[in-house]
Parts: C-alpha cells; structure tokens; sequence
C-alpha cells in the first residue's frame, strides 16, 4: 500500500467511503481487511465490514467461515461482550476467544488446520452454546446439531445422499426379538441389497453397533446404496444393532457378546440368505462401538472374521482389550481403524497402540489418521472408504476406494 493511499485512508473520505473500495475476491481477502480497517474511522469501518461479509456472501468461490488454504476466519456479528468457539480441536473447551474489530460488532478469530480438516464446533456468546448463524453447514451429532468447518481441499461425502436410482437402492427390514439371555427387547433393521430378492445369492453380512445412529447420522444405507451399485464394495448385507444399556453392554461385556453370538447372528442366518463362515462376516462400531466390535472378533474369530472401528475407545479398563490381544495367540481376523488428530489423547494414543500390535502380530490391517474430530461427521465421511477395504468388489467389478479424505 502506497504512503499516499495510506493517508488518504486515514484522513476518511465519507461515511461510504469503504463501499467503493473493493476488497477484491482473490486470495489474501481477510488480509486486505484487516490491513484498512484500523486505518478508518468508525462508521468507515462499519461499511468495510458491510462490504467484507457482502463480497464472502455473494461469491460462489467463498464461504463463512472464510477459508483460504490452511487458514480458516471464524466470523459473528452482534451484540455481545464476549464470543468464543468450542470445537474438535479444542476438546469442546470454548477457550479461544474472538476478536472484535473496534467500533463494530465484527468478531473474527483466525485458526490453522490442514487443508483437508473437517471439524465440527459452536460459538459460545455470552456463555451462551449457539451455531454459528452465518454458516449454512450443519451436521448432526450425538447431542445434537453442530456448525461444520470444511476446509478448501475436503470433499463433501456425495455417497451420503440418496442413490439416484430407485431400482439399484436396497431394503431395509426391521424386527424386535426378545432375548432369552436377559429379557430384553431388541430392535434390528437389516439391511438387503438391491437384487436380493430376486436372486438366490448368499452375502457377506455386516453387523453395526449403535446401528440406528449410523442410520440417521451416518447415513449408511445411502452410503451402502451408493458403494454397492458403483463397485466400491461388494453386494452384502449390514444388521444394525441398538444397544438396550449402552454404558454397561458396550463396556466389554461379555454376557452382551453371548447374547449377540448366541441369539442375533444364528436368527440373521436362518432368517437371510448370509454366507455362514467368518471371512464373510464383519462387525463395527465406533467409540465404544468400536471397542466391542475389535473385542467380539478378538474373542470370536470362528464367528468375526472382520472388524472395524472407528475412533474406538480402547483406553477402557486400563487398555485391558489391547493387552489381551498382544499376549494372546494370533487371530486370522482382518482389521480396519481409523481415529482423528483432532481426538482425544487417549484415543489417537490407544488406537496408535492397537495398530502396532496387529501389525507386529502379522494381521491383515487397513488403517487411517485423519484430521477430524470424534462425531458422525468424520465416521459417516469415510464409510466408502471402510466398505471397500472390509468387502472389496470381486476381481474386474469396479473399484476398492473413491473418497479422497480417508486415503
């Protein structure tokens, strides 16, 4: 910037003077921003606000929150004292606290993150949990809707929306049964491929803890529609599972794997065509989901040949599952784990641990380290990826991998 513009900046020409003065819309945006507006008066400031959230609102290449390569802006106005963010990389801790440009009621904070990061977070105003009212992007999580971050180089998961075609969606076929283990009601949704009923062909099958939530949050039925029909995986059945007592069935329990061996896998093989053999079976989870996903294949490989988890809680009981797998013989199970940088410590530690300990065992192991936090967002993102690894296409029928976040 010139001595002279500079002057001529400082000296004000008007209270509109800002609105013809274009910020430009190319690289360095918020930059130019901050390098005028302390050199303007009050209401001059005002109007390069006016005309900075203007240019980002109405150019289809910009967005809220402003991104540029690996720098994100976070942006709110209104009325408040104070504006702070809790987010996936702060632990949902709101200790990072907006600035307010003087004389305005802007309040920006700039952060740093890999160009492919996708994180989820609130801005707390006022101590107050809101999203943030300028950006669009929602995601739900468990505890509700959160505002999504997604850097320029993330690609949005198009495998979460509906099979374009009607005829290549599969069915889902819901069930209650009553356990005889423990007296409890269950509710099952097993999903059937497209085709499955006019064939007579047997599948692999997949089991889903926390089965309604990877339904609704995740997306999986789309996503199962999606990989099946482009040749990201092969045709095979999933049977989402609920718990009953999350806290105490998901907590290595071994009455629950009894009653899932014992009562749910032999009523899905008489009731479905499945391929009854454990290469061809596979359960998954994530969080604690994740935990008892490894552990029923770890403890049952007659049973679960395949196994993923997601961002699994291995810290539980003092790593007791990873212990257990490390002294015990080897399994022919197959894994896959995934986890984020932006997790918690226990969770990128444990499931660093896990990995080596498998490969160190020689089992055959898919894994991933992404940055993104612990919510649907990121699990529901690289599903196409987790289903091409556990059930890749048959040889010369399409392709193992498409997403661009999980490799």
């Amino acid at each position: 910037m010139t001595l002279a513009l500079t002057l001529l900046l400082a000296a004000g020409c008007g209270t509109h003077t800002a609105r013809h003065r274009s910020l430009g819309t190319g690289p360095g945006l918020f930059d130019r921003f901050l390098s005028r507006v302390d050199t303007l008066t009050d209401p001059e400031r005002r109007d390069l606000v006016e005309e900075l959230l203007t240019t980002i609102e109405e150019s289809p290449k910009l967005s809220v929150p402003y991104t540029e390569d690996t720098t994100v802006v976070l942006l709110y106005t209104g009325d408040a004292r104070h504006v702070r963010v809790a987010g996936d990389w702060n632990g949902w801790d709101p200790v990072d606290t907006l600035a307010r440009v003087k004389g305005t009621d802007l309040f920006y904070r700039e952060l740093h993150f890999p160009a492919n990061a996708r994180l989820d977070y609130k801005f707390v105003v006022d101590g107050v949990w809101i999203l943030d009212p300028r950006n669009p992007r929602r995601i739900m999580g468990g505890f509700g809707p959160n505002s999504e971050l997604a850097m320029p180089k993330y690609v949005q998961p198009a495998t979460i929306a509906p099979y374009p075609k009607q005829k290549e969606r599969g069915q889902v076929q819901p069930f209650t049964f009553t356990s005889k283990f423990d007296g409890s009601t269950r509710n099952v949704q097993v999903y059937l491929p497209s085709g499955y009923s006019s064939d007579t062909t047997r599948y692999p099958t997949l089991y889903v803890q926390d089965g309604s939530d990877y339904i609704g949050l995740a997306s999986m039925v789309n996503v199962l529609d999606h990989c099946i029909a482009e040749g990201i995986c092969r045709p095979l059945i999933a049977v989402f599972v609920d718990p009953v007592d999350r806290d105490t069935e998901y907590r290595l329990d071994e009455n629950f794997m009894k009653m899932f061996i014992g009562e749910i896998v032999p009523m899905v093989d008489g009731r479905f065509r499945t391929i009854d053999a454990p290469e061809a079976r596979g359960v998954m989870g994530s969080s604690l989901g994740g935990l008892t996903a490894i552990y029923f294949a770890h403890s049952h490989p007659e049973i679960f040949g395949i196994a993923a988890g997601q961002s699994s809680a291995l810290w539980i009981d003092n790593q007791y599952l990873i212990d257990v797998i490390e002294q015990d013989p080897p399994t022919p199970v197959r894994y896959d784990l995934e986890w984020g940088t932006y997790e918690s410590e226990d969770v990128q530690r444990w499931n660093e641990r896990l990995r080596d300990v498998l490969e160190a065992k020689g089992n055959e192991l898919t894994w991933r380290e992404l940055p993104e936090g612990h919510s649907w967002g990121h699990w529901r993102g690289t599903l196409d990826n987790l289903l091409g690894d556990l059930f890749p296409p048959a040889e010369g029928k399409g392709k193992a991998k498409t997403s661009t976040n999980g490799d």
